[in-house]
């Protein structure tokens, strides 16, 4: 009787093992998981793809947009609302849809507030806003550098020049995607005695960094010829490898003012603009982090240096007859980019909902009865008698 019973009990195991088995509801879909991961790495790969390496920077000259009280100290209340020509202006930042907005001759921190909310539905914030006083105490207000991004600071501080004639900058590390970078808005304000040579000394300090180390270095700047007594910046581009990214002045630009945008050698800007809307100077450019791509656009661009060059010398007159190349269009706009990718997301959400519907269809299906194993053969149940 012991004997046959844990029989019994054995057959009952290995029965209730086999349907456990076979039942394809109790079955976990390794080919749904594999699916699934390989939408998700598609997904994030071409979201990494659709913004890539490049990061869009503005320079935003708010000089034209501020009209500064009379006196330093005024309050809250008597501080003028944003323009008509400044609401204009962030109707076209709007369109940039820039990662990072660095902004001269601001206000205060209120100013750049206002522009935040101006730019809505995108979420800026204020990396950092000076708080420079004038050089003469009769002075106006002293007109600030401000950061603006759409992605939060690390690090951020501001300090005036230590010449004492009015003006200095605002720094923000910032991180992008999976870049950091550096971010100088710089605000010139008279002649120049030793700002770029502080410039210089702030960048060589940071480059020190042994946590949060910045990659690569952005520069903008505004003010007036006085103040650069430097043009074209010679130090920066001779000791920290710099390029100036700003496409020329409009000739409808003020004579009197002096504006860059530089990049260092981390950096290549791919692409650039202006746009002058109701007096306000917006400068972008899109910067390339990649280095393979970096390396390839230096080599292209040197290619053609030296094919102007060769058009230039004596006897070349049918090469220097030759049209230049035509611009490269502007890149496609981000809000395309987005549209698209998201397309392609709901895509392989619909079929991934098909296929998991059809599993658990084909998981609702009644598995083929299993026989005991003792009725195999054509055997029947075991008796329970018991020989007398």
């Amino acid at each position: 009787m012991d004997f046959r019973a844990a029989k019994q009990s054995r057959e009952r195991k290995a029965l209730k093992s086999l349907r456990h088995s076979a039942d394809p509801a109790r079955r976990t879909p390794a080919g749904a998981r594999t699916f699934v991961s390989a939408a998700l790495a598609l997904v994030l790969v071409l979201s990494s793809s659709s913004r890539g390496e490049t990061v869009r920077v503005t320079r935003w000259d708010l000089r034209s947009a501020n009209p500064a009280p009379a006196v330093t100290n005024s309050p809250a209340a008597t501080r003028p609302a944003l323009g008509a020509a400044c609401l204009e202006a962030a109707a076209v930042v709007k369109q940039l849809q820039p990662d990072v907005l660095l902004l001269q001759h601001a206000r205060d921190w209120q100013m750049c507030g206002d522009i935040a909310q101006a730019l809505r539905p995108a979420d800026y914030h204020i990396s950092i806003c000076s708080a420079l006083n004038p050089a003469i105490e009769s002075q106006r207000a002293q007109p600030q550098a401000a950061i603006l991004s759409r992605h939060n600071a690390y690090f951020s501080w501001s300090a005036p020049w230590r010449s004492k004639t009015g003006g200095g900058y605002a720094f923000a590390a910032i991180q992008v995607g999976r870049q950091r970078l550096g971010f100088f808005s710089l605000q010139l304000e008279g002649r120049d005695n030793g700002c770029e040579e502080q410039l210089l000394e702030q960048l060589n300090s940071i480059k020190r960094w042994e946590a949060n180390r910045v990659q690569s270095f952005v520069v903008g700047a505004a003010g007036t010829p006085a103040a650069g007594g430097l043009p074209g910046w010679p130090r920066l581009v001779r000791e920290a490898a710099f390029e100036d990214a700003c496409p020329p002045v409009p000739p409808n630009r003020s004579p009197s003012s002096f504006e860059s945008l530089l990049v260092d050698a981390g950096g290549l800007a791919v692409w650039s603009q202006t746009n002058t809307v109701s007096g306000l100077l917006l400068v972008t450019c899109d910067i390339e982090l990649d280095p393979v791509k970096i390396t390839a656009a230096r080599a292209v661009r040197l290619a053609e240096l030296e094919r102007r060059l060769e058009s230039t010398r004596p006897g070349a007159g049918a090469l220097a007859a030759a049209p230049p190349p035509a611009p490269a269009p502007p890149p496609p706009s981000r809000s395309v980019l987005w549209w698209l990718m998201a397309a392609l997301l709901v895509s392989l959400t619909l079929f991934g909902l098909l296929r998991v519907l059809s599993w658990r269809k084909a998981a609702h299906t009644s598995p083929p009865a299993l026989l005991p194993l003792h009725a195999e053969g054509g055997r029947g149940a075991p008796s329970c008698e018991t020989a007398g």
